[in-house]
């Protein structure tokens, strides 16, 4: 005689129930909690010919063939299995002939409008995340604390607007105007110390000792 399920109020393999397959508690401990749990059966231990049958598992939670790979043809073949097994980490969900109290499709559902706020406030929330992070990482693209590092970030410089000349240990932007020669109308100058000396063409413009650490786009 099969075994019979040991859902509460489930009628699985008994004689005035279907006949259905059955599974054993998993013997992972964490799963075998997740199953007792799910069950709701109070002050219960199974042992090893107490079963939870498969009413009570979701389709995708069963598995009813297998595949076989074959190599003279490589194609892979699906073969029925003569006995469905559970996927792994399957657990109980499904429990039509419980008291109602127990079944999952007795809680109260969430109403239209309180689905619709909690959509809102998810999408909020990942919103400012996203900005939080977009921020972050425009103000490290920004940022430098060496001439290396500067000279790196030259790719996001307004190529438009300045020309970059590298010399010796320095490095200069260039302002380049066409009247109609070429000629660099301002620039700055840019000491491995980060000291930065501006220039209006030809003459030197100081307000005393600038260093930066980052630049404006």
């Amino acid at each position: 005689m099969p075994n019979t399920c040991v859902v509460p109020g489930c009628k699985g393999n008994y004689r005035s129930g279907p006949k259905v397959q059955v599974f054993s508690f998993p013997k992972d401990p964490e799963l075998h909690r997740k199953w007792l749990h799910a069950i709701r059966r109070k002050d219960f231990t199974p042992t090893k010919n107490n079963k939870v049958c498969e009413l009570h598992f979701k389709t995708s939670d069963l598995r009813k063939e297998t595949a076989v790979f074959d190599e003279s043809t490589g194609r892979e073949i699906r073969v029925p299995l003569m006995v469905p097994r559970l996927v792994e980490g399957a657990i109980p969900s499904q429990l039509p002939n419980c008291p109602s109290y127990l079944s999952a499709a007795s809680f109260s559902r969430e109403s239209p409008d309180s689905k619709r706020t909690r959509m809102e406030q998810t999408a909020l929330a990942i919103a400012m995340t996203d900005s939080i992070l977009e921020n972050e990482l425009h103000k490290e693209k920004k940022t430098f604390h060496s001439l290396v590092e500067l000279k790196n970030k030259m790719q996001f410089i307004d190529s438009k607007f300045w020309s970059v000349v590298e010399y010796g240990d320095s490095l200069a932007l260039c302002h380049i105007v066409f009247t109609p020669s070429p000629k660099v109308k301002f620039s700055l100058v840019i000491s491995t110390s980060l000291n930065v000396t501006a220039f209006l063409e030809d003459n030197d413009i100081r307000f005393g000792c600038i260093q930066i650490t980052s630049y404006c786009e």
